[in-house]
């Protein structure tokens, strides 16, 4: 026998419950170091166990060898080397497997996914708007595309009452310490006759995206935002759907670093205002500002006397508007005197006091003589004119005004209030002094601060094409604010996906540079030119919008009714280990209470040039010569290296019933034999006793 070589062959595998039992699957061997010593063994015993140090140990003691990986919860600043074969990105030399930190560390949420269906037969809740007979008596919601964030108020128990939305949908975000926060998004459809005329099918909505105020930790020009009426808000804007319920557009806008609380409009003129839209004012029953036929305000307390019927009319109700009920209450003639009370129908529908009728300028017919106008009243024999009396009912917006001494009550389009001092019975009394629209009455939109439009603007975007908002919740130093250039570094960006994705990092904006919501459906300022909603297209072109891609999975509006269909965010909170496991790859990863699993070694396989060179130490471990070559690292499955099969061990690679086998015909030659011999043995006993 010239020497005895050990049998690297492939032995079978046996399934155990330890995820920590390992078998090669190929070529290789495990790769193991006594503690505190510079020398490595080599095995194909897997058998491994971690002891009270958290070491990864053979039978032996001696620590199993990996890399150490890196992924995004546990960068690590060395230089890293990757392999072709693996996703694992590995670093530095192979070192022990410990488990010194068994907890996982918190990320903060920097994607925030919600794909809604949004009902398309919503109505809007949000829209301060009152739709009156015409244009005087009409309320004008002077931002009917933010219309949530003008009902929103962060220093209130209830920052938005649940009638001032549609739908919303909530999902917990967390902070880079770990500690959970609830996002809000709230929904409400846009609804405006005059975008609607030009809309084509589309449908325009409003979004508000918001955290609970006292978690908004945003401080802007030394104001902290928490404090004001804007706290919790974090973006708002707005989304185009076609006509098949698909989105097609959004706007989005945030406050930047120069947001400034102490923003108070300017001054406004009357040519600033527009009276079909609204622009600059808002309508409120406290406001002081009148509007006249001059197309000029004045001072609501400056409008003292009524012209009704060309006659002044004194002690009118001027704040109270009525829903008015007429019923028959008789006839009247030509010889009977006006009766204060008693009203006559006009060809128009509308009622008229029977102090107003007259004869037409032909002298043949009854009409009402309203303001040098006549209008034809409804009967069929002068003699017997049908007459009514009323009963009102208290409403804002009602068509009748009354007048107080007389208990008269006159169409509301057909009374002339002046402003003093003013002759009524001059011929021009009803011209340029009169204010057409006294029950309406206006102050200036002074929203102010934070909760004025003009700080929001458009939203930054992340390089995946999503706008991005923040919160802050840690409240940081130069972390309020998401552009990173403007001593922003710390923030911390959260991009809101609602399934449009932006192919560029910038807006198409109507205007310039200075652009924001205040100029989009009415507001803006002697240097914020005002948007309009009266021209509907001009309305569509103001919002800002994408080249955008749509995803497969984005938010719609369809007649399905409002629900939330996805949504997903990134962070997550600290966690503890819970168990580990080993892949195909040899990659041990840790399983988390938080639900993450987290890649922490790379196993070492070594392989020689000479396999059977090794040195046999005994315990099934080798160790390398001169005649082995030094080893081969790498890592498992890859490169010609075998695959690690985790919950199993390798077995014995003799097969004993080949080699029982061999030995009973080894047995059986060598009896054999020796008959042979005994057989010789005898037959020479006989010849000898013959020759004698």
């Amino acid at each position: 026998m010239g020497t005895v070589r050990a049998d690297f062959a492939q032995g079978s595998l046996a399934t155990t419950t330890e995820s920590t039992d390992l078998a090669i699957g190929g070529d290789g061997f495990f790769v193991v170091s006594p503690q505190g010593e510079d020398v490595d063994y080599y095995t194909r015993a897997g058998n491994f166990r971690f002891d009270d140090d958290g070491k990864l140990t053979d039978p032996h003691g001696y620590v199993v060898q990996g890399w150490k990986v890196q992924n995004d919860n546990n960068p690590i600043a060395a230089t890293s080397t990757s392999t072709e074969s693996s996703s694992a990105r590995i670093e530095g030399v192979p070192t022990d497997i410990v488990l010194d930190n068994f907890q996982s560390p918190p990320q903060a949420t920097g994607v925030v996914s919600v794909m809604t269906n949004l009902d398309s037969q919503s109505t809007d809740q949000a829209s301060n708007k009152i739709e009156g007979d015409n244009k005087y008596n009409t309320v004008y919601d002077p931002h009917p595309a933010f219309a949530m964030f003008s009902n929103w108020d962060g220093t209130a128990d209830e920052p938005i009452d649940d009638s001032k939305y549609t739908y919303q949908t909530t999902i917990k975000t967390y902070d880079e310490n770990g500690t959970a926060h609830n996002l809000t998004v709230y929904f409400d459809p846009v609804d405006d006759a005059s975008i609607e005329a030009s809309a084509g099918g589309r449908q325009l909505w409003e979004y508000m995206v918001t955290v609970n105020p006292s978690e908004d930790g945003r401080t802007l020009q030394g104001t902290d935002v928490s404090d004001t009426k804007a706290a919790g808000v974090l973006m708002i804007g707005t989304m185009t759907f076609n006509a098949a319920g698909e989105m097609e557009n959004m706007s989005g806008f945030t406050m930047q670093a120069d947001a400034d609380n102490a923003y108070t409009p300017a001054a406004y003129t009357d040519a600033d205002f527009d009276y079909d839209t609204n622009n600059n004012y808002v309508l409120k029953p406290d406001g002081d500002l009148v509007y006249n036929a001059a197309g000029e305000f004045v001072d609501y307390g400056d409008v003292k006397s009524l012209v009704a019927n060309g006659t002044p009319v004194n002690n009118l109700d001027t704040d109270n508007r009525y829903d008015v009920t007429f019923e028959s209450d008789g006839t009247w003639n030509s010889g009977d005197p006006a009766v204060d009370g008693e009203y006559v129908l006009g060809t128009d529908g509308y009622y008229y006091p029977t102090s107003s009728l007259s004869l037409d300028n032909n002298g043949t017919n009854w009409v009402a003589q309203i303001n040098g106008e006549e209008i034809s009243i409804e009967y069929t024999d002068a003699a017997a004119i049908p007459v009514y009396n009323a009963t009102e009912s208290d409403d804002p917006y009602g068509a009748y005004v009354k007048d107080d001494g007389t208990d008269t009550f006159y169409r509301y389009d057909d009374v002339r209030y002046t402003e003093e001092p003013a002759d009524l019975n001059e011929p021009n009394a009803n011209d340029a002094i009169t204010v057409p629209a006294i029950a309406n009455r206006f102050a200036l939109d002074d929203t102010r601060g934070f909760k004025n439009l003009h700080n929001w603007t458009p939203a930054d975007f992340s390089n995946q094409g999503y706008p991005i908002c923040t919160a802050n919740f840690l409240r940081e130093e130069n972390a309020s604010a998401t552009n990173l250039d403007d001593g922003n570094e710390n923030a911390r960006n959260i991009e809101i996906n609602f399934g449009l994705q932006n192919n560029t990092t910038e807006w198409n904006l109507a205007s310039g540079d200075d652009f924001s919501a205040l100029m989009i459906g009415g507001g803006g300022s002697p240097t914020e030119d005002p948007g309009s909603w009266e021209d509907g297209e001009e309305a569509w072109d103001l919002l800002p919008s994408m080249n955008g891609t749509r995803s497969a999975l984005s938010t719609t509006s369809y007649n399905t009714g409002s629900t939330t269909l996805f949504q997903s965010q990134d962070g997550f909170g600290a966690g503890f280990l819970q168990g580990v496991s080993v892949d195909r790859d040899g990659i041990l990863s840790g399983s988390y209470s938080n639900g993450q699993v987290l890649e922490l070694y790379a196993l070492t396989l070594a392989d020689f040039n000479d396999q059977y060179s090794l040195y046999r130490d005994g315990g099934n471990l080798f160790s390398e010569t001169s005649a082995s070559g030094p080893p081969l690292t790498g890592l498992a499955n890859s490169r010609g290296k075998g695959a690690i099969a985790s919950n199993s061990l390798e077995q014995s690679n003799v097969d004993l019933a080949t080699e029982f086998v061999n030995m009973i015909t080894t047995q059986k030659g060598y009896q054999a034999n020796s008959k042979t011999i005994t057989t010789t043995d005898q037959m020479l006993d006989v010849l000898i006793q013959m020759k004698r």
